[in-house]
């Protein structure tokens, strides 16, 4: 039998969230995070601590880039900007294109004035 292929647009605190959880219920699952920003998950509050030098750039990252490795999660950057339901695929910014059997979008919400 096939590994499952996970597939997580976001990688805030939901879609991380959901990574690890994944991992522990399916120890064999490949799991990929997608992520529009070219880092780790980190803290936004936290970047006005980095700026008054209270906490180093490091600190301000929730999850460090070890994570990622420790729970076998593919962290992939790139905005997803096309998604194919009947052919179960999802197509990035960068022309990258992801297949998946499950699929998560987790990018959160943005406040309209």
């Amino acid at each position: 039998m096939n590994a499952i292929r996970y597939l997580i647009i976001g990688n805030g605190a939901a879609g991380v969230t959901a990574a690890e959880t994944i991992r522990n219920n399916d120890p064999t699952g490949q799991i990929t995070v997608v992520s529009a920003e070219p880092y780790p998950m980190y803290s936004r509050p936290g970047l006005a601590y980095v700026l008054l030098d209270a906490i180093s750039p490091r600190q301000v990252y929730s999850r460090q880039p070890e994570w990622y490795k420790q729970f076998r999660v593919k962290l992939v950057y790139g905005r997803a900007i096309k998604l194919d339901t009947s052919l179960q695929l999802v197509g990035l910014d960068n022309r990258k294109i992801l297949p998946y059997d499950r699929l998560l979008i987790a990018t959160g919400a943005r406040a309209t004035p």
